[in-house]
């Protein structure tokens, strides 16, 4: 409880309200939790504490692939059509991508801006193909939340 923020999660009964990984395997649900976990400041139950890397506890390797390269607003306090410029070139990808297939999920899309701006960095650092799903798709025309 705490390790995985519960942001825009509905509760249907006290106990099944948690975020986790589902997963074919535990190193898998290792490399899930991993991406996961961590302090999330729009979440008051959240843990403020270090996220172990559980993948290497396994002893598998550390395969960070996309990494946020600067500061941004969130998107949800902009209007939509400053968005994509939000996240213009905020991330970067590693070597890691080079050659492979790559899923970027977001939780929730709005004006895909953010996605978008994923992509370009991985197609940019060598990925062979970038695949995008979201949890949720919020309406453009929603006012920002403040």
């Amino acid at each position: 409880y705490g390790r995985c923020s519960r942001y825009g999660i509905i509760a249907y009964a006290s106990s099944l309200d948690q975020a986790g990984p589902i997963a074919q395997n535990v190193e898998d649900a290792a490399i899930l939790l991993t991406s996961m976990a961590g302090a999330d400041p729009r979440d008051s139950t959240g843990v403020e504490a270090a996220v172990p890397d559980f993948a290497a506890a396994l002893g598998l390797p550390s395969r960070e692939a996309l990494v946020r390269s600067r500061a941004t607003r969130m998107q949800n306090e902009l209007e939509p059509a400053d968005r994509r410029a939000n996240v213009r070139d905020a991330f970067r990808a590693t070597a890691v991508v080079a050659g492979r297939r790559v899923l970027v999920v977001d939780d929730v899309t709005t004006t895909g801006g953010t996605i978008s701006a994923c992509r370009q960095a991985l197609v940019a650092a060598g990925a062979a193909a970038v695949y995008a799903a979201a949890v949720a798709r919020a309406d453009a025309a929603e006012p920002p939340a403040n």
